[in-house]
């Protein structure tokens, strides 16, 4: 699928705001946008824990408990733990939550319609206490 087929409102950047949670649980927001507009309609992107700053493959750490979404839907899980596919809501919102004891500085990668890579770095901070 050409990106140019995906419409004049596809996804093209991804804008993350992380939070941490309870004990050892982070949760990233994604915001899908088309430049600085938010998207209408829904677009699925996969999401998948990396080890490498440039998204290269999925992680060879398994966080300790649960990675799904709060905001936004699952719609099939590759690799437990490591790799989803998600449907955002109809206005591009996905939210991420991973729960981790370890607070693994995971290389959350969003891959978007057409192929385009957002990439977001967690850190220790990033969790909660």
């Amino acid at each position: 699928m050409s990106y140019s087929s995906l419409g004049a409102n596809a996804p093209d950047t991804v804008e993350f705001t992380v939070t941490p949670g309870a004990a050892g649980v982070t949760s990233i927001a994604m915001n899908l946008k088309h430049g600085t507009l938010p998207v209408s309609g829904t677009y699925p992107v996969s999401v998948h824990l990396s080890d490498s700053p440039d998204g290269e493959g999925v992680t060879a750490t398994t966080a300790s408990g649960a990675v799904t979404t709060s905001v936004g839907a699952v719609a099939a899980t590759p690799e437990a733990k490591k790799a989803l596919l998600c449907a955002p809501t109809a206005t591009g919102n996905l939210t991420l939550s991973i729960t981790d004891t370890a607070k693994t500085a995971f290389f959350v990668v969003v891959t978007l319609p057409g192929g385009l890579q957002e990439i977001k770095q967690l850190s220790t901070e990033d969790y909660g206490a």
